[in-house]
């Protein structure tokens, strides 16, 4: 099998997906966390990534990463910015606490958008 390279078209920010014989990696889901999912399936035919990397926390490039998740597609991986090591400690002694202010952090600014 052949490689392959696709821009997905989300609007405000990027997309781009990667696939080889052994793995598919998601990087970045533009600004909108309510259509990345959609904008996926619609680009690639598919309901699973083996990867998802998310390069920097601007809301063009996580926003959509943070959709993706929340959606149900199926994901083995998440890889994080490096900045973000400073939380490491957090995350390894508390998870779900790391995650929930993660999610939060998330929904606070997807509802300013949306107001």
């Amino acid at each position: 099998m052949t490689s392959h390279f696709t821009a997905i078209p989300v609007g405000q920010g990027d997309a781009f997906f990667y696939k080889d014989a052994d793995t598919c990696v998601l990087v970045d889901g533009g600004r909108s966390p309510h259509a990345i999912a959609h904008q996926f399936q619609s680009a690639l035919s598919r309901t699973d990534v083996d990867i998802v990397i998310c390069t920097h926390n601007d809301a063009d490039h996580a926003n959509g990463v943070l959709g993706l998740l929340e959606s149900g597609i199926q994901c083995r991986e998440v890889w994080l910015p490096g900045r973000w090591t400073e939380r490491l400690k957090d995350l390894l002694e508390n998870p779900h606490g790391f995650f929930a202010e993660l999610y939060d952090d998330w929904r606070e600014e997807t509802d300013s958008l949306d107001g």
